[in-house]
């Protein structure tokens, strides 16, 4: 029952999207939307009532298979209301958590799981990937050395550790893991990677290269390495190129900005600020909700001595962006 009237609330605030053009103003969807999630809210609390803490964690999954993350947390977290000790939820709400990027929550569910199953399988790979993600490498080393002490050969355990060892600025020692994890695994695609990633870091970009080919060799559509490629031929001084596999990798991933973003910079370097304030444009149509094509028409019209429409729609955005704001400040 819950699922169903979930499903159907669901559909509704579809339908009311769907219409928004046609019979209301924007004011009044957020308004009727507003009413129909609160309609969700109390159908569900009353349809989860009767449901047992397995049938929630089913429902769960149900909407995880279908590609609804956040509504399988919602069941997921029904289900440990109902039993705390319901290792599967607890973990599947864990690993949801990680593949939503919620990264605090999934560490705090996994170090749940752990206390209810030490044995739980891979549970130090899991904690360890979750600690470097965070930039917590020590706590990384420390979980997947312990994996490392029941299975020796683990190539992931290897990996993570040197992933912890690059974050730390230890590149002798992340070089050191990699590697042993390529004797034992020698065209490990993620281990490859990591170590193009560690030679790009350290300057060794021809390396570097012969790496990355390897890796889209055996899968041309994997975006990082796409990514770390565009970055040699930058650092060989080869910007058509870069740009050229920037393009590429908005292709691959048409719903992330972030290569789309990164043709927009590239542009600018070879003095395209035109090509820039078009793509600019293409990213504020495509992903309003990011900050990614503000960012550019800010740099634009920095680059356009316009500072009045950049401090007062555009200089917000520069926040973290390192690379934009190094931009900016070669513009002074």
């Amino acid at each position: 029952m819950a699922y169903s009237v979930l499903t159907l609330c669901i559909n509704i605030i579809t339908l009311i999207d769907a219409s928004r053009v046609h019979t209301i103003t924007p004011e009044g969807t957020d308004v009727y939307k507003k009413i129909v999630i609160l309609m969700t809210l109390c159908f569900f609390s009353l349809g989860c009532k009767g449901n047992t803490s397995d049938e929630l964690y089913a429902d769960g999954v149900k909407l995880l298979r279908e590609g609804n993350s956040n509504g399988a947390i919602v069941f997921f977290r029904k289900s440990l209301e109902k039993n705390q000790n319901n290792l599967n939820a607890r973990y599947q709400l864990a690993k949801t958590y990680e593949s939503t990027q919620k990264y605090e929550l999934a560490e705090k569910e996994f170090q749940k799981v752990k206390r209810l199953n030490p044995a739980q399988p891979d549970i130090q790979l899991e904690m360890a990937y979750i600690f470097n993600v965070q930039g917590k490498p020590d706590l990384a080393i420390s979980e997947a050395e312990e994996y490392l002490k029941s299975k020796r050969d683990s190539v992931e355990a290897m990996e993570s550790i040197g992933i912890a060892y690059g974050i730390k600025n230890m590149p002798a020692l992340a070089e050191t893991y990699f590697l042993r994890a390529l004797d034992i695994k020698p065209e490990n695609q993620s281990t490859l990677l990591e170590l193009a990633a560690l030679r790009v870091k350290q300057g060794k970009v021809n390396q570097a290269k012969i790496l990355l080919e390897n890796v889209i060799k055996n899968n041309p559509r994997n975006l990082r390495a796409n990514d770390l490629l565009a970055d040699t031929e930058i650092a060989l001084g080869r910007k058509e190129k870069a740009l050229e596999l920037y393009k590429k990798g908005n292709e691959i991933n048409v719903a992330d900005p972030a290569a789309l973003y990164r043709a927009g910079l590239q542009n600018f370097k070879i003095e395209r600020s035109d090509i820039v304030e078009i793509i600019a444009g293409e990213l504020v149509n495509k992903f309003s909700a990011t900050a990614e094509g503000d960012r550019l028409k800010g740099i634009v019209s920095y680059h356009k001595k316009d500072f009045t429409d950049f401090i007062t729609h555009h200089a917000e955005n520069f926040a973290g962006d390192q690379q934009a704001q190094n931009l900016l400040a070669e513009l002074n």
